[in-house]
């Protein structure tokens, strides 16, 4: 460490004096405590007093009274090393641990809105959801720190209250450390598909796979009975939606309106665009139909058509327009960061994430650094 001070002002120093103090090495090792607050705020402290090491000082002095210095540092060479030690140690207590603690208490997951529109199969307008989300659990090690995510969705209005066994998951825990992470890479965020689905189940219960659809000359009035279930089947979406009770009419083919139940089966593959999750390629794989009429192979190849165009299009939507953008936590630096050569109010997060599966979830690592 280089430091050059002004020792001197007075008349028998005419032009004053400074002096030059050189320290061999200064090293600090501080020590801070995380935790999550019941509020939901992340906070950090000190986790006892800094320990400050400053190596071997000298003194180099120019003026006369820099001159005086040179001939007696070795009485003063042991008070300056207090001085600079206790000078970083204040500046630790008052300007460093303050600034961490300011940064991590602005970390923020509210980027979405509270709420959000979802235009209906029909066309007949909008259907509300509301989401919630939180910071539900806080784990820490010496190489990582974890932060859990809670999410809920829920219809703005319930559209029908045919019970369900609830919103499926087919882990013991919807956690994941995130892999893939390096010194490169340092940021992890993993989305559990239980999110897939607690968005599809909402969408169910306001009622949006109640619809009456035209697609051309055809038409069907669609009530899907049960929720549809999403899950991640390696780097692909697997949609699967059953029980739709349905009336159709197909012109040329099946010209008296019949009754049908169907459902069926589909993947799609996965992207990413800016934070969003986008599923294109959508294709159905499985269909299932029963009705009671009798139907000649024409009318049943035009019903499998037909069917399939609907089941594409509803998962689709539903997928796609019921699902916000990926929640990335953000960091906003405070004011006092300025000082440190920081821009202030700058946000700072996840760079040029990639997205990957692993299990039952969606994982996106990346960099760190200033947003915007």
């Amino acid at each position: 460490m280089h430091l050059t001070v002004s020792a001197c002002g007075t008349t028998c120093c005419i032009g004053g004096s400074t002096i030059t103090v050189r320290a061999a090495s200064v090293t600090a090792t501080v020590q801070f405590s995380l935790q999550l607050q019941a509020n939901g705020k992340l906070r950090a402290g000190l986790a006892g007093d800094p320990a400050v090491a400053v190596g071997s000082v000298s003194l180099d002095g120019s003026g006369f009274c820099g001159f005086l210095v040179n001939l007696l540092q070795s009485f003063f060479t042991g008070t300056v090393k207090n001085k600079v030690h206790d000078a970083l140690v204040s500046f630790i207590n008052s300007d460093v641990a303050p600034l961490l603690d300011q940064l991590v208490s602005s970390l923020d997951i509210n980027t979405l809105g509270r709420s959000f529109s979802v235009p209906r199969l029909d066309g007949s307008g909008n259907l509300g959801l509301q989401f919630g989300l939180a910071f539900s659990s806080f784990d820490i090690t010496a190489s990582r720190a974890l932060l859990g995510i809670g999410t809920r969705f829920t219809p703005a209005a319930v559209g029908q209250s045919r019970q369900s066994l609830g919103v499926p998951r087919r882990t013991p825990t919807a956690l994941l450390d995130p892999p893939g992470t390096s010194a490169a890479r340092p940021v992890g965020l993993s989305l559990y598909e239980g999110v897939l689905n607690q968005v599809l189940h909402s969408l169910w219960r306001g009622g949006f796979f109640q619809a009456a659809l035209q697609l051309g000359s055809a038409s069907a009035t669609i009530d899907a009975r049960l929720p549809p279930v999403a899950m991640i089947s390696g780097s692909q979406a697997q949609l699967m939606l059953g029980g739709i009770d349905a009336m159709i009419t197909i012109p040329g083919f099946i010209d008296t309106p019949i009754h049908i139940l169907f459902g069926g089966r589909a993947t799609a593959s996965v992207t990413l665009g800016g934070d969003a999750l986008h599923f294109g390629n959508l294709t159905l794989t499985q269909l299932f139909v029963s009705f009671q009429v009798s139907l000649t192979q024409s009318q049943r190849t035009a019903m499998a058509s037909f069917l399939t165009q609907i089941l594409q299009g509803t998962l689709a939507a539903a997928i796609n327009n019921g699902l916000p953008a990926f929640p990335i936590p953000t960091f906003a630096l405070p004011a006092s960061a300025s000082q440190f050569g920081l821009p202030p109010g700058a946000v700072l997060g996840i760079l040029n994430p990639q997205l990957s599966t692993s299990g039952a979830h969606f994982v996106l690592d990346g960099g760190f650094g200033v947003r915007q």
